[in-house]
C-alpha cells in the first residue's frame, strides 16, 4: 500500500488560517518550522514575552510574517479583521491550558491544544464544552493521528476479513531524559505546573495509540502495574495495562518513560495477522514510512505456526511503505486548518467524513478520550494495584470515521 501526500492546487488557499501563540513553548518552534512547508496555515501573531525564545531558536523568515503583541491577552481580542488571528496554540504548562483555551473560545478562536490538553479530566471537559458552546475547533497536537500512515494501518486493522478481530496491542514511547530533565521534574514547581510527568505527553501519546487502535470499543479501566517517581511523585516511568471493550476484555499494555532508550513502537494483534510499526511517533526517514505485517495460516494451521519448534516459523512478513510521505507535523497543521476553515461536504467525505461537525466532535472526543484514560492511570498511581474506571463522556460519542482508504 503506497500513497503520497495530498496535493492542492495553489488557488485552492486562498485564506490561509491564521494562527497565534499562547505561552510559546519548545514545541511551538516546531509549529514555526512545519508551517513553512504548508500553505493552509501561518503562524502571524505571538506575545513580547515569548520573543527572545523564538527569536533565539528560529530563523529570521521563519518570523517575518509575525506580529508581536504586548501579552496573550491581546492576541485574542485584537480588533483589527486584517491582522487578528482565526486561532490559536496554546502550550505552556499543563496547569494553565484549560483557561487559556476556554478564554480563546469565548473570543472565537479555534484551538490547537498542547499534550496533555490540561492537568485533569474535569478541566478538558470544560474547555471541550465551551468550544462546542462557541462552534469553534478543537485539536491536539498529536501528530501522527493525521499521518498517511497511520490512515493506512487504520484501514488495515479495519479489515476484519483479512485482519481479524483485533485481540490486544502493546505500545511503548520512552526517552533518556538529560539528567537537567530529570531534576526538573523532580522540584515542587513542576509537581504544580505539569504533575503528570511522563503520563502526560509520552504516555498521551500510548493512549491514543491504543483508542485508535480499538476503534469505537471505549477504555473501561486502566491499572498501573509498575511506576517511578520523583520525591514530588512526578512519574517518570510507568508501565500499565488499559482494558476497552464490554467485560475489560481489549487489552492495551503500555510503557512510557523518561529514564530508558528510546522506544517508539506498537503492536496490534489480531486474529490472522500481527501489525508492527517501531517508529510511530516519530518515523526515522520522513518521507518513507514503514510499517510490517506478519500474517499465518488460516484456521486450525494458523494456531500451530511453530513447525518442527525451534527451526521453522509458518507465517509470511510483509513491509509496507509509505513513499514521498508528508511530515507529520505539517499533516496535523492542514487538519487542524481544514477542521477551522473547510465547509465542502465533498471535501470531508474524502477524508472519511460526513462533514465538518463531524470531524470536530470526533477530534474532541479523542481528547476527552485520552485524557480520561490518563486521568484513570494517575489515580491508579494513587492507589497501588488498583485498577481504576476509566470516566465515561457525558456527550454521546460521534459516528466513527469512515476507515476505507481514501485517495484524494
Amino acid at each position: 500500500m503506497m500513497r503520497g501526500p495530498r496535493q492542492d492546487d495553489d488557488s485552492v488557499i486562498e485564506n490561509p488560517l491564521k494562527l497565534g501563540l499562547i505561552q510559546a513553548n519548545p514545541l511551538a518552534i516546531g509549529l514555526l518550522h512545519a508551517s513553512r512547508n504548508t500553505r493552509k496555515l501561518k503562524i502571524t501573531a505571538a506575545a513580547e514575552c515569548d520573543r527572545a525564545l523564538l527569536e533565539r531558536s528560529c530563523e529570521p523568515e521563519e518570523l517575518k510574517g509575525v506580529k508581536w503583541y504586548e501579552s496573550y491577552n491581546a492576541i485574542l481580542r485584537d480588533p483589527d479583521a486584517t491582522t487578528r488571528v482565526d486561532s490559536v496554540f496554546i502550550g505552556g504548562t499543563t496547569s494553565t491550558r484549560s483557561q487559556w483555551a476556554v478564554a480563546a473560545a469565548q473570543h472565537h478562536k479555534h484551538v490547537l491544544i498542547g499534550c496533555p490538553a490540561a492537568a485533569d479530566y474535569e478541566s478538558t471537559v470544560v474547555m471541550r464544552d465551551a468550544c462546542v458552546a462557541e462552534d469553534v475547533a478543537l485539536q491536539d497536537v498529536v501528530p501522527f493521528s493525521h499521518h498517511t500512515r497511520t490512515e493506512e494501518i487504520l484501514s488495515t486493522i479495519a479489515e476484519s476479513r483479512f485482519f481479524g478481530e483485533v485481540r490486544r496491542v502493546d505500545v511503548a514511547f520512552t526517552i533518556s531524559a538529560s539528567r537537567d530533565f530529570l531534576e526538573g521534574a523532580g522540584k515542587e514547581s513542576t509537581a504544580k505546573d505539569d504533575p503528570l510527568g511522563c503520563l502526560g505527553d509520552l504516555g498521551w501519546a500510548c493512549a491514543r495509540m491504543g483508542k485508535l487502535a480499538y476503534g469505537v470499543l471505549n477504555p473501561v479501566s486502566a491499572q498501573v502495574i509498575h511506576s517511578e517517581a520523583t520525591a514530588e511523585n512526578v512519574p517518570v516511568d510507568v508501565t500499565a495495562v488499559v482494558y476497552f471493550g464490554e467485560n475489560s476484555t481489549k487489552p492495551c499494555h503500555m510503557h512510557c518513560s523518561y529514564v530508558h532508550p528510546l522506544q517508539q513502537s506498537f503492536k496490534v494483534i489480531g486474529d490472522n495477522k500481527i501489525l508492527r510499526c517501531d517508529d510511530f511517533a516519530y518515523p526515522r526517514f520522513g518521507r518513507d514510512c514503514s510499517y510490517t505485517i506478519e500474517s499465518f495460516p488460516a484456521g486450525d494451521e494458523g494456531r500451530s505456526a511453530l513447525v518442527d519448534l525451534g527451526q521453522c516459523v509458518v507465517s509470511a512478513l510483509n513491509t509496507s511503505r509509505c513513499f514521498n510521505a508528508q511530515n507529520q507535523r505539517v499533516s496535523m497543521l492542514d487538519q487542524f486548518a481544514d477542521l477551522c476553515l473547510l465547509e465542502d461536504e465533498n471535501d470531508w467525505r474524502r477524508q472519511g467524513f460526513e462533514g465538518k461537525h463531524q470531524a470536530r466532535e470526533l477530534f474532541s472526543s479523542q481528547i476527552i478520550g485520552t485524557q480520561a484514560v490518563v486521568q484513570a492511570l494517575v489515580e491508579s498511581l494513587r492507589n497501588p494495584g488498583k485498577a481504576i474506571a476509566v470516566p465515561e463522556d457525558n456527550m454521546p460519542p460521534p459516528p466513527p470515521r469512515d476507515s476505507r482508504m481514501r485517495f484524494d
